[in-house]
């Protein structure tokens, strides 16, 4: 590649760069905290200690290290997806101990990396404007704005698994037994990120038996490359398959899911993108598959892009977890590849032929973006939730010991904790964090086998002031929570005025919060604290962490 060349391509991937983060800006993403999913914080703050662990010099036993960070910030979630994207943020965000602002620009990195990926797939067959025009047709896509706008692994599963289709398009074509090993690594790395980066594997099969490249399987790269994968991430899968279901109670399997989520996988695409880049699509892959046929063409692109965005909805509709979009990114975005074939087949109709050959594809490709944009394409605007400012209040305003309890939604709860972790010096003592999860009520994740802790609001109240806790975070959002323990809390607030005082409001609706949340100062905390902070853990470790 020549210097120039150079020039081009990196001017390229930060033209996708600076318009991911101006897609940030404008949707309100560094502005607004960390409680748009339950997983989001959990990510966040499983990243920090691994960054906190790196910057301290790797001191010690690092299960004891997860221990003792989870004990002050209990959103620690190390092995409950595999390691690389909470390796991959940690790194990242090394060079800064607040981390909000770096994290999301990690996210910002993660998304224009897939544009650019997706932009050098289709370069090679239609050229720099198309493949410029559909990677950032990528970052535009409503749900990708709103994976580049939250910390959630679903960004790196895409890059990974689209990184996975391009090593295997050169596999396909030239054989290679080191292009294989390379599909290896790229699919091991998917698998490493989540467990639904599992879906690529399918996709090698699903390859072969497109393009018929049966000779394949009677070299060794193949298997390397399983061996590769299998060294990578198996280990981690497994451990985290176990740690899910002790955590978890899993739904029965049922033909009604599978149809549930079968529905869905089809209709999601439509409200993403529209029904002209949808058609588009189909209509692309109808002609890719005759391509893949008789070897001609870009026919191993469309294969190994077919390959994995299929395997990607099959994995989904076959084994359903939720019916969540941001599952499917991960599958739109390789079979993006088939709008070139799809606007290339319209091109080709004689009332296009007065235009001249090398305009056509980029005309049609921008009337079905035109329709996207008219139709389809908004900017998500990320909620204030007021976790914040809560955080930034109870700084200024600090009791003996630091320790606050927050009561929220699993949301709230960690979008809380992330504030006061990212605005805490974690290399000194607290502040220390509490969640109504882990000390009003006992369950697993999906709340199976709930029940309260204590038997009313005054032993309830006892344990806080025991526990030396100055302060209760209470989100006063209606219609949040109708979980007993909410319910404790409320009465406690209600009938031991004496014992808790409101001190500070953030009502929803003012400076455009969406949450309303109340600040009570416990008026008789114990400093020091008579009982530690014990965090049940019984689902997991089959035990407690104490502080």
């Amino acid at each position: 590649m020549s210097v120039a060349a150079g020039i081009t391509e990196i001017g390229v991937f930060l033209l996708f760069l600076a318009l991911a983060i101006l897609l940030q800006k404008a949707g309100g993403a560094f502005s607004s905290e960390m409680a748009h999913y339950p997983d989001e914080a959990a990510h966040y703050i499983t990243g920090l200690m691994v960054r906190d662990y790196a910057a301290s010099g790797f001191p010690g036993n690092p299960v004891a290290f997860a221990e003792r960070f989870y004990a002050r910030f209990p959103k620690v979630a190390f092995g409950v997806w595999p390691p690389l994207f909470h390796g991959v943020l940690g790194v990242w965000l090394l060079p800064t101990p607040d981390g909000r602002t770096s994290a999301l620009l990690l996210m910002a990195f993660m998304m224009a990396a897939a544009g650019y990926v997706l932009y050098r797939c289709v370069r090679q067959v239609a050229g720099r404007i198309c493949g410029v025009s559909i990677g950032l047709l990528l970052l535009l896509l409503p749900i990708s704005q709103l994976m580049t706008n939250t910390i959630m692994a679903d960004s790196l599963v895409m890059l990974t698994e689209l990184a996975t289709a391009a090593l295997m398009a050169r596999w396909l074509r030239t054989g290679s037994n080191r292009d294989a090993h390379w599909v290896g690594v790229a699919a091991g790395l998917a698998c490493m990120t989540k467990g639904n980066g599992m879906a690529v594997i399918l996709a090698v099969p699903l390859a072969i038996a497109f393009t018929r490249r049966f000779d394949l399987l009677r070299k060794s790269g193949i298997y390397v490359a399983g061996l590769i994968a299998a060294v990578l991430a198996f280990g981690w899968e497994l451990y985290a398959l176990v740690l899910n279901r002790k955590i978890s109670t899993f739904n029965d399997y049922s033909f009604a899911g599978v149809r549930g989520a079968f529905e869905f996988s089809f209709k999601f695409p439509y409200y993403a993108m529209g029904w002209a880049l949808c058609a588009l699509i189909l209509l692309g892959l109808t002609v890719a598959a005759g391509c893949i046929k008789r070897r001609v063409g870009a026919w191993h692109l469309w294969a190994s892009m077919g390959a994995v965005g299929i395997s990607v909805f099959v994995f989904h509709i076959v084994l359903p977890h939720s019916l969540d979009g941001r599952y499917l990114l991960a599958g739109m975005a390789p079979l993006m590849v088939f709008l070139v074939p799809g606007a290339r087949t319209i091109a080709d109709t004689p009332p296009l032929a007065r235009i001249a050959a090398r305009w056509r594809v980029p005309l049609v490709l921008s009337c079905a973006l035109a329709i996207f944009f008219g139709f389809y394409f908004q900017v998500p605007k990320m909620p204030r939730f007021g976790f914040r400012e809560a955080a930034a209040w109870l700084e200024k305003h600090p009791l003996a010991g630091g320790r606050y309890l927050v009561v929220s939604d699993s949301n709230g709860e960690g979008g809380f904790i992330a504030e006061v972790a990212s605005r805490s010096d974690r290399r000194l003592p607290g502040p220390l964090v509490m969640r109504a999860s882990k000390l009003l009520f006992v369950s697993d994740w999906n709340l199976s086998g709930y029940r309260l802790v204590y038997d009313g609001p005054e032993k309830a109240l006892a344990a806080i002031e025991q526990m030396g806790i100055s302060y209760i975070v209470m989100d006063s959002t209606p219609d949040l929570s109708p979980l007993p323990h909410w319910d404790q809390v409320r009465r406690m607030l209600q009938q031991y005025s004496g014992r808790v005082q409101m001190v500070q409001r953030f009502p929803a609706g003012e400076n455009g919060r969406v949450r309303s949340l109340d600040i009570y100062q416990v008026l008789h905390f114990a400093n020091p604290p008579s009982k530690k902070f014990e965090f049940q853990t019984i689902y997991t470790r089959g035990g407690s962490i104490r502080e």
